[in-house]
């Protein structure tokens, strides 16, 4: 017991240093001085602080979580306030012994430096002993003077002049204008714009040395090892700020000579005046040639027509390749690394989800496909019943705040009438469609804000509405977005995925109906879709004449015994009838070849429904089916297709088929056509 309490005390102990050491370590203000000394340091065009170092100080400051307070002067007046305690931190010091004795010094150098000579063309210069009677400029307060004495002495018999300038824009001035004949200045002058044609080096260098930052006596004595190891760091790192300073300031840029500028001037002249030729020219010929144009405008816009429908085509099938090819590429490939052993249970689930969603991206396109094959051929069929507008969209609320959620959206259910008024009369199914898509329209192309979904009564129409801070859409192309096979843009390759045929299939289901959808957008601001439709949709749609199967439920049962047999070579596509069919009916039965259905049937003479398959060789199944109808009169023969339409519909009714579905097969259809064709026997 004792041993254990003298343990706790020692913990806590040692828990107190290190709260205490946080705390001295804790700055929240750093003043830091800015002269101008460029490309290391210097007041820019906006009169802000840039440079190399500042670049490293704002990192280290972002870093370590302290705020910076530049302070700017020249070099003179700032190292005096360093002294001073004025300023905690003045960038680009080079190290000596008698600095060292007033300031605190990091010890990684930022820069390395040193001394070079330059002058004007008139003086020549080839050492340092050529200096003993030339008078020389440097920076005021600086290293430099105390390192001429010193270097110097040693070489040259006469004294020396110095001239001390607050910064080297003065300096420069009075180099041009014979008021020096020299200047001495840190290598990095060779970077700043104070360097042109007229000031050239001398390639006479000396005093190598660090150039550092230089901290206050009276500031934390930890805080230069902060700055060290932030500039280790960077200096380790390739991709660091540092790297990235240098090249910014320490690349030169080249001008294109005079010399190739003249020539290039010339160039775009004549190319000027042969493109002003060109268009003088071709508006002469565009006013000789407009009598011919007038006479066959009939024939360009039938033309136009043409192209622009080959177009439309052409990227709306690049577009559902994409769409297609896309998702089979995840299901493809995941799948194939589903057998690999090497794979984590972890990372087997999440390949599974992958597939999961590419299966029903691709499902997805695909239904967009046979909806609108079978909107364009006339065959939609409408499902009405009374059903609550409130549950519907609060159905449509919960399946999509989760995806509006993903994005940081709010969606919105604006429901205001009361509940003995929520009931209307219309097909739910494809209202909750068009309300569907409408949604994820919204949702999709709304990168912040928020998606609202409302109605209200108007007459005897309810008007659904969808609105959104999104994208928008171009006035010009409002109309486009409801065409079949177009879109708002449908050729911009960095457009949000998608078939393009929601909207298409969205507005032609309001029209079954008898509906409309409108839509009031500002591009860049949001838009606004509205639905209309009747409340009572059985008394305008009889008036129409439009397909129409009206009950409380879609028809779920057969009312007959049904034995299936399933003519398909695909064997994915049998497994997925066989699913769909398993509890419906009374037995499932499944051949590859439609050559043996004949003898199957004889083999099995309780068969009464064959499914059979129509995507291969038509005339040769065509020629199959007569001879089935001709051996057994009793069988009633379904066609099922990917590719229908009134035409190749009417070529499998002519051929024996007692009826014809599109793929995938939708079980409600299917028994309905079985119920109907043996409830007229």
């Amino acid at each position: 017991m004792r041993y254990y309490f003298l343990l706790l005390i020692f913990f806590l102990l040692r828990s107190f240093p290190a709260h205490s050491q946080a705390n001295e370590h804790y700055i929240t203000t750093v003043k830091v001085g800015v002269y101008n000394n460029s490309p290391k340091i210097f007041i820019n065009e906006m009169g802000e602080a840039d440079g190399i170092f500042i670049d490293v100080i704002e990192e280290i400051a972002q870093n370590e979580g302290f705020q910076i307070e530049y302070v700017f002067s020249n070099w003179n007046d700032l190292k005096s306030k360093l002294l001073e305690n004025q300023i905690d931190i003045l960038p680009d010091m080079s190290y000596s012994a008698e600095r060292d004795s007033l300031f605190i010094f990091n010890k990684i150098p930022v820069l390395n430096s040193w001394l070079e000579v330059y002058t004007t063309k008139k003086i020549v210069i080839k050492s340092l002993k050529d200096l003993g009677h030339l008078r020389i400029g440097l920076l005021k307060g600086s290293i430099q003077e105390s390192i001429l004495h010193k270097e110097i002495k040693s070489k040259a018999h006469n004294g020396l002049l110095l001239y001390s300038f607050l910064d080297y824009q003065s300096m420069i001035e009075a180099l041009k204008q014979d008021e020096i004949d020299v200047i001495v200045a840190s290598r990095f002058f060779y970077f700043s714009q104070f360097l042109d044609k007229e000031v050239v080096s001398t390639n006479i260098v000396f005093n190598e040395t660090k150039l550092l930052f230089a901290f206050s006596n009276s500031g934390p004595e930890w805080f230069p090892a902060v700055f060290d190891r932030h500039i280790s760091s960077m200096r380790n790192e390739p991709t660091s700020i540092y790297y990235a300073s240098l090249d910014r300031f320490l690349t030169k840029k080249n001008n294109i000579p005079t010399f190739i500028l003249w020539p290039l001037g010339i160039i775009v002249l004549v190319l000027i005046l042969v493109s002003t030729f060109v268009f003088i020219l071709r508006n002469r010929v565009n006013i000789k040639t407009k009598e011919i144009t007038l006479k066959n405008i009939d024939l360009q816009k039938a033309s136009k027509l043409a192209e622009e429908s080959n177009r439309l085509k052409t990227a709306f099938l690049s577009n559902m390749s994409h769409e297609i090819r896309t998702p089979l590429n995840g299901i493809i490939g995941f799948a194939a690394l589903l057998k690999d052993a090497h794979f984590s249970h972890e990372e087997k689930q999440e390949y599974v989800e992958i597939i999961n969603t590419s299966s029903e991206r691709l499902l997805h396109t695909i239904h967009d496909l046979i909806d609108i094959s079978k909107i364009e051929a006339d065959q939609m069929m409408v499902y009405s019943s009374s059903f609550s507008i409130n549950q519907l969209l609060q159905e449509l609320f919960d399946s999509l705040e989760k995806l509006a959620q993903k994005k940081n959206l709010i969606l919105e259910l604006h429901q205001n009438i009361a509940t003995e008024k929520h009931i209307i009369f219309s097909d739910k199914t494809k209202l909750f469609a068009i309300l569907n898509n409408l949604v994820k329209n919204a949702i999709k192309y709304t990168k912040e804000g928020k998606v609202s979904i409302g109605y209200y009564f108007k007459d005897q129409d309810i008007i659904i509405y969808v609105n959104d801070t999104g994208i928008g859409i171009p006035k010009d192309r409002k109309r486009a977005i409801f065409n079949r096979f177009e879109q708002a843009d449908i050729e911009d390759k960095d457009a949000f995925e998608g078939s393009g045929l929601g909207l298409a299939i969205s507005n032609a289901y309001a029209e079954l109906l008898n509906g409309s959808i409108s839509v009031d957008t500002i591009e860049g601001k949001g838009s606004s879709f509205a639905l209309s439709i009747p409340q009572q949709y059985r008394q305008l749609l009889q008036s129409k004449g439009s397909p129409m199967i009206t009950e409380k439920e879609p028809m779920v049962f057969l009312k007959v015994l049904a034995n299936i047999l399933i003519v398909e070579r695909n064997e994915l596509a049998f497994l997925y009838l066989q699913r769909m069919f398993t509890g419906v009916v009374h037995s499932i039965r499944h051949l590859r070849s439609n050559l043996l259905i004949e003898e199957f049937c004889e083999e099995f003479p309780d068969t009464n429904v064959v499914l059979m398959s129509i995507n291969g060789d038509k005339d040769l199944v065509y020629e199959a089916v007569k001879k089935i109808n001709k051996a057994n009169k009793n069988l009633f023969l379904i066609a099922q297709t990917a590719k229908i339409n009134s035409l190749e519909k009417q070529k499998a009714l002519d051929a024996g088929f007692h009826a014809v579905l599109s793929q995938p097969i939708v079980l409600q259809e299917f028994l309905g056509v079985i119920n109907a064709h043996f409830e007229g026997k």
